[in-house]
């Protein structure tokens, strides 16, 4: 049920209902990682970070935690890797752009 709760919040469609909630995310991510079972802090992680926009605000949010915050190695992979998916749809999307325009 957390799951399914998390999917049904993350719409990509949806970045101006979504947005707000980066930061609400950063500002709690710490505590449910120290709180919460290993399984349900992982899942929030990777779930609630997908609603982050892709965006290169969320790559400044994601690098100013990593480097504040000094999280555990665990959760700094987890934060690591979706900031790596979010540059590679900022790639992607710049290339569609390219492709576009030429």
């Amino acid at each position: 049920m957390f799951r399914a709760t998390l999917a049904g919040f993350a719409d990509p469609d949806q970045r101006k209902l979504v947005e707000p909630y980066r930061e609400d995310f950063f500002a709690v991510v710490g505590d449910a990682w120290r709180e919460w079972s290993s399984a349900m802090a992982q899942d929030f992680v990777s779930g609630v970070y997908a609603v982050c926009p892709i965006s290169p605000e969320t790559v400044g949010v994601t690098d100013a935690y990593l480097a504040d915050a000094e999280p555990p190695a665990a959760l700094r992979r987890l934060l690591s890797e979706g900031r790596d998916d979010v540059l590679r749809a900022l790639r992607c999307q710049a290339r569609d752009r390219q492709a576009a325009a030429d």
